[in-house]
């Protein structure tokens, strides 16, 4: 069942995971999943577009506790 608040990870193929909140802005990136941590999103483009989540697939999903723990 999918959540229409709170937030969404979305792991590529390549093993690169976005934590993205309910509008689809990026506010995280790992570069390393599962092994790494997330980082602050400092790049340009703040959307994940539909072309690029099409080729992702859905992670888990946190409310505002949760997210807080896992940047912990």
């Amino acid at each position: 069942m999918r959540k229409t608040s709170g937030y969404t990870e979305w792991i590529t193929h390549d093993n690169i995971s976005f934590i993205t909140n309910c509008f689809g802005r990026i506010l995280y990136v790992n570069p390393n999943w599962p092994d790494g941590s997330y980082e602050k999103w400092s790049g340009t483009n703040k959307g994940l577009a539909k072309q690029i989540r099409e080729k992702c697939r859905e992670g888990r999903h946190f409310d505002v506790g949760e997210l807080t723990l896992e940047l912990l």
